[in-house]
């Protein structure tokens, strides 16, 4: 898992005191850390890899309203903006760090989530979320020979916990 942040925009349409449709925009940091531990007689091991990927989402959320609280889920388009991947690898004696920018033909630039959550008013304005994006579409491409023949599936897709603080106009 990785940390990161997120951001942006939401307008809410309601079609009734309980049922509301909401559009969000968001700029969000997401990605994950790999560690992979080796031993031998020559001494420890390690091969670190740090994936940072940063997304402009577009969630589509229908969302039930129930006093202060409210429970939302639907589909979330992304698009990346950004990626790069960060190894470390050496032993207990030396490391070496290396940062990479991933190639375009190497992961899918869109990304389709359906997003799961929650927000409560705290005020009339302020208001707390969580939720839950849990992936549909393999982030890394199929890779190819010169051929078309595929040599690797696609693989991967991201899920992602946010937690955040919004003010509502």
């Amino acid at each position: 898992m990785k940390v990161g942040f997120n951001a942006g925009v939401f307008a809410e349409y309601k079609l009734s005191s309980l049922l509301g449709v909401q559009v969000e925009a968001l700029y969000s940091l997401q990605g994950v850390n790999t560690k992979n531990t080796t031993t031998s007689i020559l001494g420890n091991g390690e091969a670190i890899e740090n994936l940072s990927t940063a997304y402009v989402n577009v969630p589509v959320l229908a969302k039930a309203h129930f006093g202060k609280l409210a429970v939302y889920a639907g589909p979330q388009f992304g698009f990346v903006a950004s990626m790069a991947t960060k190894y470390i690898t050496g032993s207990d004696d030396s490391k070496k760090e290396q940062t990479d920018k991933i190639k375009a033909e190497n992961y899918n630039a869109f990304d389709l989530s359906v997003a799961v959550g929650a927000s409560y008013m705290l005020t009339r304005n302020i208001g707390i979320d969580a939720r839950y994006n849990l992936g549909v579409t393999n982030v890394f491409a199929a890779k190819k020979d010169s051929d078309g023949n595929v040599t690797k599936e696609a693989y991967g897709k991201n899920g992602s916990i946010q937690a955040g603080v919004f003010y509502a106009f």
